[in-house]
C-alpha cells in the first residue's frame, strides 16, 4: 500500500511539473505602477513597483494617500501575486496576497466591509483578485485594516 502511494504521489508530482512546464512565457514585466480607487470610504492614489519572480508570480511593493470625509491616510503594501492563466494579449487574471501597514489621520466610522477604523497606524492583511491586460489592471479585494478595495492601475 505504502509504495502505491508513493508512486501515485510521484505521478502527481510529475502531472503538475509537465503541466507548469508548457506554461507560455511570461507576460509579467519589471517596472513601475501607478494606480487609483477606493481603500474603505477614502478615494485613494496610489504607486509602486512590480518585479517578477517567475513567469507567473510577481512581488509589489507600493505606497499610497488616500482621503474620505474629513480623514486622511498614508500607507505601505507589500505583495505577492499570482498569475492563474498565462494569455498575451488578452485578459489575465491574478491573484494576491500582502501585509500593509496604514495610518489614519482620525477614528473613521461606518467603513465598507469592516466598521470602524482606529486613528493611527497599524498593520493589515490584504487579498486581492485582479485581470490584467497589456499596462491595465482592475483590482477587487479586501483589507484587514481598510476594509474593502477597489481600483485600476496600469504600468508606466
Amino acid at each position: 500500500m505504502t509504495k502505491k502511494l508513493v508512486l501515485l504521489s510521484c505521478l502527481i508530482f510529475l502531472s503538475f511539473t509537465a503541466a507548469f512546464a508548457a506554461v507560455k512565457p511570461s507576460t509579467i514585466q519589471d517596472g513601475w505602477i501607478a494606480g487609483f480607487g477606493t481603500t474603505g470610504s477614502a478615494l485613494t492614489v496610489a504607486g509602486g513597483y512590480e518585479r517578477a519572480i517567475d513567469n507567473r508570480s510577481s512581488v509589489v511593493l507600493e505606497t499610497g494617500y488616500g482621503i474620505g470625509n474629513n480623514f486622511m491616510f498614508a500607507a505601505i503594501n507589500s505583495s505577492l501575486r499570482y498569475k492563474l492563466k498565462t494569455d498575451p494579449g488578452k485578459w489575465e487574471p491574478f491573484i494576491g496576497i500582502g501585509i500593509n501597514y496604514s495610518d489614519y489621520s482620525k477614528k473613521v466610522t461606518e467603513v465598507p466591509g469592516i466598521n470602524n477604523i482606529e486613528k493611527g497606524g497599524a498593520a493589515g492583511i490584504d487579498i486581492l483578485v485582479s485581470i490584467t491586460r497589456d499596462k491595465i489592471g482592475l483590482d477587487l479585494g479586501y483589507d484587514s485594516r481598510s476594509g474593502l478595495l477597489a481600483g485600476w492601475r496600469i504600468k508606466l
